[in-house]
């Protein structure tokens, strides 16, 4: 029997906030670090960080929604998860 839709968001909702916001918020932080150190010239980090992991994700999306599908080699693919890695070790530590 299906669950209601409070119950049945559980799993997903603590995804979200334990990566996606997390990450959000990592990103947010950085941001911050970068324009108190003079690189970056942001107001607002966490709008900042929403809109460019937006449209980090959504090169991907698009490439697959307008081309029919996506056209990644597996050598692609793999070399993505290693830079992401080698990326969020630091962080997750």
């Amino acid at each position: 029997m299906p669950q209601p839709a409070g119950e049945s968001l559980t799993l997903p909702s603590g995804l979200i906030r334990q990566g996606f916001e997390r990450g959000l918020a990592t990103l947010a932080a950085t941001f911050e670090r970068l324009t108190e150190d003079g690189p970056l010239r942001i107001d607002e980090p966490l709008p900042a960080a929403d809109r460019f992991s937006g449209l980090l994700m959504w090169i991907p999306v698009s490439k697959a929604m307008f081309h029919g599908g996506p056209r990644h080699t597996q050598a692609d693919l793999n070399g993505w998860a290693q830079l992401l890695l080698s990326r969020c070790r630091p962080v997750l530590r």
